[in-house]
C-alpha cells in the first residue's frame, strides 16, 4: 500500500492527473481533448484528483471554460450552433445570439446586420445591409425604384442623366422627333447653320443652312462641294485657295497656298519630303540613294545587305556589275551567283502540240480543281480541293491521294524537282494566309516520288510578299513569281535550289486564265538575256509569254508561243524536259479530251532548245 501511495504522489508532482484504481497493471495517462483520461490503475475508490484547471464532471477531468459538453459547470451542454468560451455558450460565426437564438445577421430579415435591425417589406437583407427589392425591369437608385429605361436621370443606369431636351428611350438618351444630338445637346441638322447637315458642319457667323446643306456662307468662307460646305480657302488642306484644290501629303494650307512644314519640302511635287530620311531626296531635291540605300541625316548609306560601290549601292551576292567585289563585272551570258559570275542556264519553248495528246479525270481522287501543278521525274503533280494527287508522268495512270493540298508548288524544269512555298514559321502559302498577308520566306523541298513534304527547308536570301492572283512560274536552275500590286506587277527571280532571290523589275498587270485558288500556273524561260513568263492568255486560247524587265517598270506584252482551239478553263502549264512534253491541267473538257463533268489532267508533245 505504501508503494501504491508513493507512485500515485510521484505521478501527482509530475504534473499527471489520475484516477484512483484498484489495479496496479494499469498503462500510462493518455490526453484526450481538454478531458485526461486516467487509468482505473490509479483511481482511488472514492474520488478523483483533477489537474489545475479542470474539475471532476462525474468521473472525468473536463475543462469547464472551453468544454462544450460541460460549459461553466459539469453537464452544462451548449445547444447546436454554439461553442463554449471562457465558460459561456456564444454562437459561432458568423452567427450573432439575437433574443436567444444564433441568428445569420447576413441575411435574416429581422436581424440585417446587427440583432432587431428589420429590413422593410420591399427590402431584403443582403451582405447585413437591406437592400431595396424592385420589380420587373426597375433598378434601385439611392433606395427609390427606378425604371432606367425611360427616366431621364438615371437613364439605362443610375446616375445616368440626359442633356436637356433630350429623352430616354429603351435605356438610351434620345433627341425628339428628327433632331440630332450635337455636342449634348439636341438640334436640327435641316437649319442649324452651327450642325448644317452634320454635327459641327458650320456655315460660318450669318450663314444659313436649308435641307442640310449651307445656303449662304459667313464672313471669309466658301461654299465648296455637294452638299455644299463652307470652307476657309485660306486654311483649309482640301480646298486650298479654291475649291477643289487639295494639298498633299504632309502638306498644309498657308494663305491659300499648299507648302510643307519645315524641314520637309515638296521638290515640286505634291508630296513632302523629309530630307534627312527621304531615299529619293537625300539632304536635298537632287540626291537619290537608289535601289538598296538609305538616307541616315542627309547623307546616303546603304541599307543592310547593300556595299556602297562608288555611288551606287549594290548586292554584291547577285549584282552583275558588282559581282561578289565592286570591281568585278560579270560578262555577256553571265549572271552574279553568290558573289560568283556563272553562266546563265537558258531555256525556251520551241512549240507547244495539239495532237497525240492524253488526258485522264482526276475527280474522284483530288475533288475540284485549285490549279497548281508540278513535274518530277517520275510523277505529275495536280491540286485539287480535297487534296493534291499524283500520277505517272509517263502515261497518267495510278492516280493517287497524298492527303494534303499544295497550293504554291514550283519547281525547277531543268532537276524536275518540285518544291513548295513556306513562311517563317514553316507554314505552306494557302488562299487564307494569302487573304492575312503571306510572306514566303523559305522553301520546302517535295518528295519526288510521292508528293509529301520533306524536311528539308531551303531559306530565302530576302524574304517575298504574296498577294492574291500571283503568277508562279517554273523554269531552268530557277522560279519567276509574278506578285500584283496596286499598279503594277512585282516580278521575283528565285535560285534553285540555292534559294537566293533578286527583286526584278514591275510590269503592267497580266491578261491571264485565273485558277480557283491564290495564284495561277506558268512556264519560266531565259534566252537572248531576257527572262519571260509564259501563260495561258486570258483573251484568246493561247499560250504567250511576257517579257520581264531587270529593273524598272515595263508594259506587259505578250507574243504568242502557241494557238488552240478550246483550252476550256486551262490556268495552269509546266514542261518536263526529260520526256519533251508540256503538261496541263483544266476542268471538264477541251479540244485534247476530257469530260463534261470531270477534273482533266494531261499532256502533249512539245520542244525546247538552250539557245
Amino acid at each position: 500500500m505504501k508503494l501504491r501511495h508513493l507512485s500515485l504522489a510521484l505521478l501527482l508532482a509530475s504534473g499527471c492527473t489520475v484516477h484512483g484504481g484498484a489495479d496496479d497493471a494499469g498503462t500510462q495517462p493518455e490526453m484526450d481533448g481538454h478531458v485526461v483520461a486516467v487509468p482505473d490503475a490509479f483511481r482511488t475508490d472514492t474520488h478523483v484528483v483533477c489537474a489545475p484547471g479542470t474539475i471532476d464532471c462525474d468521473g472525468t477531468c473536463a475543462e469547464v471554460v472551453s468544454d462544450s459538453l460541460n460549459c461553466g459547470s459539469c453537464g452544462n451542454a451548449c445547444p447546436s450552433g454554439t461553442s463554449c468560451a471562457l465558460g459561456r455558450c456564444d454562437c459561432m460565426a458568423p452567427m450573432m445570439g439575437c433574443a436567444g437564438e444564433c441568428i445569420d445577421v447576413q441575411s435574416n430579415h429581422d436581424h440585417c446586420g446587427s440583432c432587431a435591425n428589420a429590413c422593410a417589406l420591399n427590402e431584403a437583407c443582403i451582405h447585413g445591409a437591406c437592400v431595396v427589392m424592385c420589380p420587373g425591369a426597375q433598378a434601385s437608385c439611392d433606395n427609390a425604384c427606378i425604371d432606367v429605361q425611360s427616366d431621364t436621370m438615371n437613364c439605362g443606369g443610375c446616375g445616368v442623366r440626359c442633356a436637356t431636351g433630350t429623352t430616354c428611350s429603351h435605356g438610351i438618351c434620345a433627341c425628339p422627333g428628327t433632331q440630332t444630338s450635337c455636342g449634348g445637346h439636341c438640334t436640327n441638322l435641316a437649319t442649324d447653320p452651327a450642325n448644317c447637315g452634320t454635327c459641327i458642319n458650320s456655315c460660318g457667323a450669318g450663314g444659313t443652312c436649308v435641307g442640310g446643306e449651307c445656303a449662304t456662307c459667313g464672313s471669309g468662307l466658301t461654299p465648296c462641294g455637294s452638299p455644299a460646305r463652307c470652307y476657309d480657302t485660306s486654311h483649309s488642306t482640301l480646298h486650298c485657295g479654291a475649291c477643289g484644290h487639295a494639298c498633299g501629303a504632309l502638306q498644309t494650307c498657308t494663305a491659300g497656298v499648299c507648302g510643307c512644314v519645315a524641314p520637309l519640302d515638296a521638290c515640286g511635287t505634291t508630296t513632302c519630303f523629309d530630307f534627312n530620311t527621304s531615299v529619293s531626296h537625300c539632304g536635298n531635291c537632287e540626291t537619290d540613294c537608289g535601289a538598296g540605300g538609305a538616307c541616315a541625316a542627309g547623307v546616303c548609306t546603304c541599307a543592310t545587305g547593300f556595299t556602297m560601290c562608288g555611288a551606287e549601292c549594290a548586292q554584291l551576292m547577285t549584282n552583275e556589275e558588282h559581282c561578289g567585289n565592286c570591281a568585278t563585272a560579270c560578262t555577256s551570258g553571265q549572271e552574279c551567283r553568290a558573289g560568283i559570275c556563272t553562266n546563265v542556264p537558258t531555256f525556251r519553248v520551241l512549240t507547244l502540240g495539239a495532237t497525240s495528246c492524253s488526258v485522264v479525270d482526276h475527280l474522284a481522287q483530288s475533288g475540284d480543281d485549285r490549279g497548281g501543278v508540278a513535274i518530277t521525274p517520275t510523277q505529275f503533280f495536280v491540286d485539287g480541293d480535297d487534296a493534291m494527287v499524283r500520277m505517272n508522268a509517263s502515261d497518267l495512270t495510278s492516280i493517287t491521294s497524298i492527303g494534303a493540298m499544295h497550293d504554291d508548288m514550283l519547281g525547277d524544269i531543268g532537276t524536275e524537282q518540285a518544291y513548295v512555298l513556306l513562311n517563317a514559321a514553316g507554314a505552306e502559302i494557302d488562299e487564307t494566309a494569302i487573304f492575312d498577308g503571306a510572306t514566303a520566306t523559305q522553301l520546302g523541298r517535295l518528295d519526288p516520288a510521292t508528293g509529301v513534304l520533306t524536311a528539308t527547308r531551303i531559306p530565302l536570301s530576302m524574304s517575298i510578299p504574296l498577294d492574291y492572283d500571283t503568277g508562279i512560274f517554273s523554269g531552268w536552275g530557277a522560279a519567276y513569281l509574278a506578285v500584283p500590286g496596286a499598279s503594277n506587277t512585282q516580278w521575283w527571280h528565285i535560285e534553285l535550289p540555292s534559294g537566293d532571290v533578286t527583286r526584278l523589275g514591275t510590269t503592267s498587270e497580266l491578261d491571264h486564265s485565273f485558277c480557283e485558288t491564290w495564284a495561277f500556273w506558268g512556264i519560266g524561260e531565259r534566252f537572248g538575256g531576257v527572262r519571260y513568263g509564259t501563260f495561258v492568255s486570258g483573251a484568246s486560247a493561247s499560250i504567250v509569254r511576257v517579257a520581264i524587265p531587270e529593273t524598272g517598270n515595263a508594259t506587259a506584252a505578250p507574243t504568242t508561243v502557241a494557238t488552240f482551239t478550246d483550252l476550256s478553263d486551262m490556268c495552269s502549264i509546266t514542261f518536263s524536259t526529260s520526256r519533251n512534253r508540256w503538261y496541263f491541267h483544266h476542268e471538264y473538257d477541251s479540244q485534247f479530251g476530257g469530260s463534261s463533268s470531270g477534273e482533266t489532267a494531261g499532256y502533249c508533245p512539245g520542244t525546247f532548245d538552250r539557245p
